[in-house]
């Protein structure tokens, strides 16, 4: 009396019962982890998001530029600012990103371009309080993320490796499978590396625990492990890939021809239609805890930590090594190439300058 895999080969020596439980398999592994936010500040927005704003400044500048170089009539409002000097290509441009970061303009305009500034004021307004609010929701909500998502992205790495129980009906799987397959490759590591395959489902569990191991194993008898494991320490130690496979069904095994054959089969067929299979299974089976159906305890908000704003930091160390490097190079430039031409440009401002007051100390005399 045991939970007996049926299989085929087996089928053929014995005599299976019908199946009183249909089995999927699943993958034990360690717990998630929190994913790394060192670009933090960059993860609210998609690269296709920031390109957009990108060239939407590219576009912008150059189009607020020529309305108002190219219009031939005053504007209405403030008509003095066309008597200003024309600003270049690049300031307009620039001053389109600054609006980005809540700054204002003083360039010069014309009614359309005032209105297409008030628009693009708008478009900055939004697109600051998004990533502004999406920020905080990346900086103080954890997002986990799993070592392994599935059985195929387990087969076609390396880093993570797996085992299975020895003589069971997983290792005839992945054995027999045809070359090329998924389930192949799952069992090419084991010929590969036979060490790693274990022969009790304590050692497969012990395995996960250390950190870099996933263990295959039928679902039922993962979700019992965990439970008990979170029982005994209190913490998610383990977790469960989402994708199940491999469904087999369990029975109960005979002897060939044997005379109970057919009584254990009608039992059977009662119990399952009179719904006593399902009662047991909500009676008996783990109910959802914080591992199974929360997903760890590191969720909702949490203070922030240093390391949440080591991309802040860096984007400030590089701004702070980039303005001291053209500090170095403008003053090299000025010691040895253009000392010369910076002091005879200071006597000629010095003359001037004393050459006005002499004129004004005159007049005014």
């Amino acid at each position: 009396m045991a939970g007996f895999t049926i299989t085929h080969i087996r089928d053929t020596v014995i005599d299976f019962t019908h199946a009183f439980y249909e089995e999927p398999t699943t993958i034990l592994i360690p717990p998630p982890r929190e994913q790394d936010n060192f670009l933090a500040f960059l993860q609210p927005f998609t690269w296709q998001v920031w390109l957009i704003i990108l060239v939407s400044v590219v576009v912008v500048g150059p189009v607020m530029w020529f309305m108002v170089n190219f219009s031939n009539q005053l504007p209405i409002l403030y008509p003095y600012d066309m008597d200003s000097n024309p600003q270049p290509l690049f300031n307009y441009m620039w001053g389109c990103a600054f609006s980005l970061t809540s700054q204002g303009s003083s360039l010069r305009h014309t009614e359309p371009a005032r209105l297409l500034h008030a628009m693009w004021w708008c478009y900055c307004l939004i697109v600051v309080y998004t990533y502004t609010g999406s920020l905080i929701a990346f900086l103080t909500v954890p997002r986990l993320t799993s070592l392994i998502n599935s059985l195929e992205e387990l087969a076609n790495q390396r880093e993570v490796l797996w085992t299975y129980r020895a003589k069971t009906a997983h290792d005839s799987l992945f054995s027999t499978a045809p070359s090329g397959s998924v389930y192949n490759k799952i069992g090419q590591l084991i010929r590969e590396q036979p060490d790693l395959l274990v022969t009790t489902n304590d050692e497969g569990v012990k395995a996960v625990l250390k950190g870099d191991m996933a263990f295959i194993k039928e679902k039922s008898w993962l979700d019992f492990q965990m439970e008990l494991d979170y029982i005994r320490t209190g913490e998610c130690r383990l977790a469960q890939v989402n994708q199940l496979f491999f469904s087999a069904g369990f029975g109960w095994v005979l002897e060939e021809e044997s005379a109970y054959l057919q009584l254990f089969n009608i039992e059977i067929l009662r119990m399952a239609q009179s719904g006593l299979f399902s009662v047991w299974r909500q009676q008996y089976w783990p109910k959802p805890n914080e591992c199974t159906a929360g997903g760890g305890k590191a969720s909702g908000p949490k203070p922030l930590k240093i390391k949440n704003f080591l991309g802040h930091f860096f984007v400030l160390g590089v701004g702070l090594s980039t303005a001291i490097l053209a500090y170095v190079l403008e003053r090299v430039y000025y010691s040895y190439v253009g000392g010369a031409e910076a002091m005879g440009f200071e006597d000629q401002t010095f003359k001037k300058r004393l050459g006005n007051q002499k004129d004004f100390v005159s007049t005014t005399y």
